[in-house]
């Protein structure tokens, strides 16, 4: 079947115009063109806006995704957050406190320093995660001995501090002094402190 072709009529446009001119008069005519002439014109600038914007956007959203990822990657962890990456890093393992007290005797040892009965604490702070394993020891020897077995301590442990050093002597001259040593290991949270916090702190 042929498709049939439609000339198109100019007269009926001539005679539509007319009409319209006679109805509404050519103010409104006139405006009512080009308000549809305007509407036109905007929808083409919107397509055409929207079409130089779409490579843009894209552009956008591939940045913002690299940045996302770039973000998450270099996001610290909460312990670095807070500061303590560098501390946790440095202390030692609550696992292996028994060594490190044995260590601590040895040292004595070494250096001619007379150890009495000593007395240890656990402690944590849950919100570091950490344990601290205070150590007191009765020390006697002479001065210049004692002081070089708790530098020599803390030199061989580099997490324990010395918290207190207290002298006893009867006279000036004595050469043999005895001392309160406390030793405090800083440690990472372990099964062994939990175990000892159980039974009673201390011991």
């Amino acid at each position: 079947m042929k498709a049939e072709s439609f000339p198109f009529d100019w007269r009926a446009l001539a005679l539509s115009t007319e009409l319209a001119l006679r109805r509404w008069g050519p103010v409104r005519v006139l405006a009512l063109g080009m308000l549809g002439l305007g509407t036109l014109l905007l929808l083409l600038l919107m397509l055409r806006s929207a079409a130089a914007e779409a490579p843009l956007r894209e552009r956008l959203a591939t940045r913002q995704q690299a940045l996302r990822q770039a973000l998450a990657a270099a996001r610290p962890s909460p312990r670095d957050a807070t500061g303590l990456g560098p501390l946790m890093a440095a202390l030692g393992e609550g696992d292996r406190v028994e060594q490190y007290v044995q260590q601590v005797f040895n040292t004595a040892h070494a250096g001619g320093i007379h150890l009495g009965s000593g007395e240890y604490r656990w402690q944590r702070d849950a919100r570091a995660e950490t344990d601290r394993y205070q150590l007191r020891l009765p020390v006697k020897g002479p001065y210049a001995d004692v002081r070089a077995f708790a530098e020599q301590v803390l030199a061989d442990l580099p997490f324990a501090s010395l918290d207190e050093f207290s002298l006893k002597r009867d006279s000036i001259e004595q050469e043999v002094v005895e001392a309160q040593l406390l030793f405090s290991f800083h440690l990472h949270a372990s099964a062994a402190g939990q175990a000892a916090l159980k039974e009673g702190h201390a011991s």
